[in-house]
């Protein structure tokens, strides 16, 4: 296990990694600062899985592609064994923001070429933990960058 920290947050990555049974994948945690904006990449051979623990997000998902990339959201139900599954389709040149946390529990996947970030919102930190079905090898990292003012998403928070 290894940890990082920044003015945006702090993550401890590959947690389980003494774990054979998981293979090339990798699970990790992060705190995002509240109102600390962490974004934007993306990677080409891993699909991101999303789970907020505390507090709330605001995650930007953002397709730079022509042809739209469907993110698929899980969220818990009250029914035991029940969830609601919704598919996001993110259209060519376009984002969508997803909410995520205490407030609406469950797991966004992320798929392979999709640029995601986030941020806190509600005024406190969240915990972010994060499943990753390909490790991270400095060798060889499969991810890509931008800033976080990159693309036209709102990072603000939205009145109504």
């Amino acid at each position: 296990m290894h940890t990082f920290c920044d003015d945006r947050g702090r993550s401890a990555m590959s947690i389980f990694d003494h774990i054979a049974a998981l293979g090339n994948a990798q699970f990790n945690a992060s705190t995002m600062y509240s109102g600390a904006v962490k974004a934007w990449h993306r990677h080409f051979k891993q699909d991101d899985h999303w789970c907020v623990l505390s507090g709330n997000m605001k995650i930007g998902l953002f397709n730079t592609e022509r042809d739209p990339i469907a993110a698929t959201l899980r969220v818990a139900t009250s029914v035991p064994n029940h969830e609601s599954v919704k598919q996001i389709e993110v259209g060519g040149n376009s984002g969508v923001a997803v909410y995520l946390g205490e407030h609406q529990q469950g797991v966004l996947h992320i798929p392979a070429r999709l640029w995601h970030g986030g941020v806190a919102v509600g005024g406190k930190d969240a915990i972010l933990l994060y499943y990753v079905t390909r490790k991270y090898d400095p060798t060889d990292p499969d991810e890509q960058r931008e800033s976080w003012d990159a693309f036209d998403f709102d990072w603000s928070v939205e009145f109504k």
